[in-house]
């Protein structure tokens, strides 16, 4: 999935399951810095 549609389906489904506000940010705090380092490393391998 790239960003922003990951993004769009953690807010959906954290409405579908309660989640609350504080889980949520936890989440995409820590979630969020490994997935723009994968992307980095992968894309950087692409020339």
């Amino acid at each position: 999935m790239r960003g922003s549609l990951r993004d769009d389906f953690t807010c959906y489904f954290s409405g579908l399951m309660k989640m609350d506000a504080k889980k949520f940010i936890w989440i995409i705090i820590l979630g969020k810095p490994w997935c723009i380092l994968a992307y980095s490393i992968i894309f950087g391998m692409i020339k």
